[in-house]
């Protein structure tokens, strides 16, 4: 905690190949345990002894199959039902870590981890009780036959708000979760983090990928229509899923949607001298449907600043995140100025789209 200089430990837990270690036994136990519906039980358990597979192998201009093979604790990916089997194998982790007596006291609540499938971010006021909510880990997930991806673990020490050099913590024989380095880095969730989030460094990796997407896109044979939706589609949620995470300035921002225009231009799909508020009204309104980083931005900080105000949420000071400040936000201010603006342009663009009346007496 940076603003509150305090002691914060914090671990980072990744399971191996979390979607395909699940025992289909223990999904069923969850099942009953959370009582799920038995109609639901029993489709999804009939459903589990058709997961079969078969290896082949092309040696020598002829094909070697081998027999059926039983598929006894993977979830097959690729619907809906696979995150929301894995989330319900790991619901029992959550309830454990948060009934321990371990964790970081905010206010009146105690927080001990954030966990999204199988990424895993635990939460503790020194390394022993870090120590003993990863004992707590890795004694469930031995339980249920899952292992620890090691090369993908990490912890982290804050004392007074820096990242402090300290031990591994060593679990059992084989089983040591490594300090992070002073200049070292931990991606959870697509953000690098370390001492605080790498600003600079994740700006700079998201303007290559969105820019490396959008000219992807434009090299396609797709129409203009189907150009604009790919790049709505493809690449502009790799920019705003870092939305109020990354510290955007309002200039970066513009900057990134200027290029896009410039590719758009050398693609023939866009006049130089075309109105740029037309590129952003949607197609509907008479406009090219291409979505404005800049108005997305501002209204995700509005959004987030309208449940923030809302709710009582202790996850908020975590982040270093208080009432005064974001009522106080600058971004927030602007954001709605921004945005009523946006809405005017799209009514304007919408009357210019109207067939206009023809004077009286012309032919």
């Amino acid at each position: 905690m940076k603003t509150k200089k305090t002691i914060l430990s914090t671990a980072w837990v990744d399971y191996k190949k979390a979607f395909d270690s699940v025992p289909h036994g223990w999904i069923l136990k969850c099942l009953e345990i959370y009582k799920i519906s038995p109609k639901m039980k029993d489709f999804i358990k009939a459903s589990m002894t058709k997961w079969k597979t078969t290896l082949t192998l092309n040696y020598n201009k002829e094909t070697i199959s081998s027999r059926e093979i039983k598929i006894n604790s993977v979830i097959i990916q690729g619907d809906s039902l696979s995150p929301l089997l894995i989330c319900i194998a790991l619901t029992p982790l959550s309830s454990l870590l948060n009934e321990s007596n371990y964790g970081y006291k905010i206010s009146n609540a105690n927080i001990t981890h954030l966990f999204y499938m199988g990424d895993l971010k635990t939460y503790a006021k020194s390394d022993e009780d870090q120590k003993g909510l990863l004992k707590i880990i890795k004694v469930f997930s031995d339980d249920i036959r899952m292992e620890f991806g090691l090369d993908k673990c990490a912890k982290a020490t804050f004392k007074r708000g820096k990242l402090a050099k300290t031990e591994n913590i060593e679990l059992d024989f084989g089983t040591t979760i490594e300090d992070l380095e002073r200049e070292g880095t931990y991606k959870y969730l697509g953000v690098n983090e370390g001492d605080g989030i790498q600003h600079a460094k994740m700006k700079e990796k998201i303007r290559k990928e969105y820019y490396r997407r959008i000219r992807l896109v434009l090299k396609s044979e797709l129409s203009a229509a189907n150009r604009i939706d790919a790049i709505n589609t493809l690449a502009v949620p790799f920019v705003t899923y870092g939305f109020n995470i990354i510290n955007w300035k309002m200039e970066e921002l513009m900057k990134l949607d200027r290029k896009p225009r410039k590719f758009l231009t050398m693609a023939k799909m866009h006049h130089p001298k075309a109105d740029v508020d037309r590129l952003y009204i949607p197609r509907k309104a008479g406009g090219r449907g291409l979505v404005q980083l800049e108005i997305t931005y501002k209204t995700t900080t509005i959004g987030l600043n309208t449940y923030l105000n809302s709710k009582d949420d202790y996850l908020s000071e975590l982040r270093g995140i208080t009432t005064a400040a974001r009522k106080q936000c600058p971004h927030t201010i602007k954001a709605q100025n921004t945005v009523e603006n946006s809405a005017y342009q799209k009514l304007k663009w919408q009357r210019i789209s109207q067939p206009r009346p023809m004077p009286e007496g012309s032919s």
